[in-house]
């Protein structure tokens, strides 16, 4: 083989590895299309969670807020209960203590009165009986 021959055989090499290396690049081209694509999803994708999140932030910052408001309430109507409690039970004690003594008082009447109720019940009979005698 001479050098022309040579020649020709590696420029048939290297056409065919040129045509090997055109197909490949095709075929990286393709590929960096496809992930340029997916790269712009993700982009949209990226933008969409960040919306969301800066919406969550926004509701969380809404719901910490109403939550203060919340405790602020609860200490005022804890702070107006002891007052009441505090001013009140002095008067709320009085009056039971004076439910419990009427109370007692009506026990101890409804007792006297049972005793009179039957006093009188034995006096009529003896008057009863005293008319009697007298009649006859």
């Amino acid at each position: 083989m001479n050098n022309e021959e040579k020649i020709l055989t590696l420029l048939e090499q290297m056409n065919g590895r040129l045509d090997n290396l055109e197909t490949e690049v095709a075929s990286v081209k393709t590929e960096v299309a496809s992930v340029k694509t997916e790269v712009a999803s993700v982009k949209t994708e990226v933008a969409s969670v960040k919306t969301e999140v800066a919406s969550v932030k926004t509701e969380v910052a809404s719901v910490k807020t109403e939550v203060a408001s919340v405790k602020t309430e609860v200490a005022s109507v804890k702070n107006s209960v002891l007052k009441f409690e505090h001013e009140q039970f002095p008067r709320i004690q009085a009056a039971l203590d004076g439910v419990v003594s009427a109370i007692e008082r009506d026990k101890q009447m409804d007792e006297r009165l049972r005793g009179v109720e039957a006093r009188v019940e034995i006096h009529g009979i003896e008057i009863f009986a005293l008319k009697e005698k007298t009649q006859r």
